[in-house]
């Protein structure tokens, strides 16, 4: 079984899955950390921006329990992608100028010094997941979220696996496309492979 542990609040029945799971996904800070405690085995995060750099340059993210235990790391945002969506999400939304500043060779060099895997997703996965959502009429948005698109990478890599997600509100920053993302979900688990508590 494979969990991906959100950042929202954590159902009771959860508290023993973390145990459990074969496989822990947490991401960025692991702010619901100590309402799941347990295993980590990656942690996916934003790269890019404001968040990507407050990560990075912090040694209070780097010394908190889930980050330090995890063997893996994942940044979401595609490099490359990013570089190319930069001009369209600053012409829409002039307030982001920095939201694709790149940040991904900090977190390599993190991950070379202290032996972590290090894993950046392939820009692929993120067009998949637009396609996906503009199948849903999606309303304009700036791109998806870290659970969006951590979620897609793990039905590929663990196809055969069950796949639970906790934490999960598809609420938050008001530029991902939560409603869509929710209704994406929601066809996952009416086609029985993800569960949501």
């Amino acid at each position: 079984m494979i969990l991906l542990v959100g950042n929202g609040p954590i159902s009771p029945d959860a508290v023993s899955l973390a145990d459990q799971a074969s496989f822990v996904v947490r991401f960025n800070d692991c702010r619901s950390y100590a309402d799941l405690p347990g295993p980590t085995h990656a942690v996916a995060i934003c790269n890019t921006g404001r968040p990507g750099y407050a990560m990075a340059t912090s040694t209070k993210w780097r010394s908190h329990s889930a980050i330090r235990e995890a063997g893996e790391l994942w940044c979401v945002r595609n490099p490359a992608k990013f570089l190319d969506l930069r001009a369209a999400i600053i012409d829409m939304w002039p307030d982001l100028t920095d939201f694709c500043d790149d940040h991904t060779s900090r977190f390599a060099t993190y991950c070379a010094v202290v032996g972590k895997d290090f894993l950046v997703f392939d820009r692929k996965l993120h067009d998949e997941v637009d396609r996906d959502l503009a199948d849903l009429a999606a309303p304009p948005y700036v791109v998806p979220s870290s659970g969006m698109l951590a979620l897609h990478y793990v039905l590929q890599r663990f196809a055969h696996l069950p796949i639970i997600l906790v934490g999960f509100t598809h609420q938050g920053w008001e530029w991902h496309p939560f409603s869509a993302e929710k209704t994406l979900v929601d066809r996952y688990i009416r086609l029985g492979r993800v569960t949501r508590l």
